[in-house]
């Protein structure tokens, strides 16, 4: 997980440099497994930058956060320094109350929860904050250190 993390950071880092926008990134040097096909989990982390960049004013930073709990769980956290979410509870399947259908926040709840994980979502004094918790997931070899998303080419 700490791979792909790391690769989606620098890829949204330059419109976040356009926006003005401070970035950080936090997370181990190896692997992390998850149970996620490695596309999956690069399309809920893209939902969930891409939530910051769409609905946080221009200067507003960002972090992306993985780390290894100290049951084994590995948590992919993505909080800003923005206004947070709107109304007291974190928003509802389907709805994100800032002019958008909440589709990104969905990926990512479907992301975790498809892999026996957990999502959260919560306005913090800080701003918003989405974590991704997976359960422990054995070394596979693949840069997500997920299952692949496809099966491996046929060898002759």
């Amino acid at each position: 997980m700490a791979a792909v993390a790391r690769e989606r950071a620098a890829f949204w880092a330059p419109l976040a440099e356009d926006q003005n926008r401070a970035t950080g990134t936090t997370m181990p040097e190896h692997a992390v497994p998850v149970p996620v096909p490695t596309d999956e989990l690069a399309a809920a982390l893209d939902a969930l930058i891409g939530n910051v960049l769409d609905h946080t004013p221009h200067g507003t930073p960002f972090t992306v956060t993985v780390r290894r709990t100290a049951s084994g769980e590995a948590e992919l956290t993505v909080a800003d320094e923005g206004p947070g979410f709107p109304g007291p509870a974190s928003p509802a399947r389907g709805t994100s109350g800032a002019g958008s259908t909440g589709l990104g926040l969905d990926i990512a709840r479907r992301t975790a929860q498809e892999a026996n994980g957990r999502f959260e979502a919560v306005s913090t004094a800080d701003g918003a904050k989405v974590t991704l918790t997976f359960p422990p997931a054995p070394e596979t070899g693949t840069p997500g250190g997920g299952t692949p998303s496809a099966p491996p080419a046929p060898t002759c």
